[in-house]
């Protein structure tokens, strides 16, 4: 798999030919482009307004946020987005997750195995998305508390990181830190789900970029079962490089918001989980409805 090799990110988007760059500067081009974005518009605007007539008819009460995540991540397709709603009744628990409902998922997240980073990072390619950091080092393949909540702490986190439309647009990066991995941090079925995750399994958010970093020679035959589980649209977003290398898909000034454990990095992951757990907490604490529940 050759995405799985050191180079530039880049996400579907091509740069602009210079042909193309000089009908850009034409009246007749100007025209055009707002015809196609009022086109894209309208149907954006029937997308959710199909999803809020279905929601009606089949009693689902979803936030609007989250309707527009179903619309969104199933690129505004109608029917697409209702199965997606359909079937999210057998994750519904994943979509109403709360940091002070449950004590052992903030536990977990006082592990530092996986949170996200503060913040947005801006890639080469200038876009700016949130980011989530994951430590496999800390994780115990052995214990059945870690492989639960490490597939819960990142549903919890990419629900959180896909709140604002814009969010939803954009998706997330993913930085997995494998310097001190061994076997014992490896359960199968665990990392199926996790990876299944990045692509929107469980919850309407999709990973735009999955870097695979300081990979040690142990996890190459691992590396082997991931590519089995990304489609092949996914593998293109997916890299396994040196830690020095991550200025090759990051703007300068990326290393402000990476964890000192990685070279370069500046933050203090023990004070930003600390953070980030306290804030989650209270903010869940005022939620008065659940995302997604369906009335009998």
């Amino acid at each position: 798999m050759t995405a799985l090799m050191p180079r530039v990110f880049s996400l579907s988007q091509t740069k602009t030919s210079t042909k193309e760059s000089l009908l850009s500067k034409t009246p007749t081009y100007g025209l055009i482009k707002d015809s196609i974005d009022a086109k894209r518009l309208r149907a954006e605007r029937e997308c959710i307004q199909g999803l809020r007539s279905y929601s009606d008819k089949f009693n689902i009460k979803i936030s609007e946020s989250l309707l527009f995540r179903f619309a969104c991540f199933y690129d505004f397709d109608l029917k697409k987005a209702q199965s997606g709603i359909a079937h999210s009744r057998e994750n519904e628990h994943y979509l109403n997750l709360k940091m002070n409902n449950d004590p052992g998922l903030k536990e977990f997240f006082g592990r530092r195995i996986l949170f996200p980073l503060p913040g947005i990072v801006k890639t080469k390619t200038g876009h700016n998305m949130k980011a989530i950091y994951f430590c496999p080092a800390r994780f115990f393949a052995a214990d059945p508390t870690h492989c639960r909540y490490v597939i819960e702490s990142l549903q919890y986190v990419l629900n959180d990181l896909s709140r604002s439309q814009q969010q939803s647009r954009t998706g997330v990066a993913v930085i997995i830190n494998l310097a001190g991995h061994t076997n014992e941090n490896f359960h199968r079925p665990t990392v199926a789900k996790f990876l299944g995750s990045l692509e929107g399994k469980f919850v309407p958010t999709t990973a735009n970029l999955l870097i695979f970093v300081d990979a040690p020679p142990i996890f190459k035959p691992l590396m082997a079962f991931c590519k089995t589980v990304f489609s092949m649209n996914f593998a293109k977003k997916v890299h396994s490089i040196k830690s020095s290398k991550l200025s090759s898909f990051f703007m300068p000034g990326y290393e402000e918001y990476l964890p000192s454990e990685l070279p370069g990095g500046w933050r203090d992951i023990e004070d930003d989980v600390d953070d980030y757990v306290d804030l989650k907490s209270y903010e869940d604490e005022m939620k008065t409805r659940e995302e997604i529940s369906w009335q009998e």
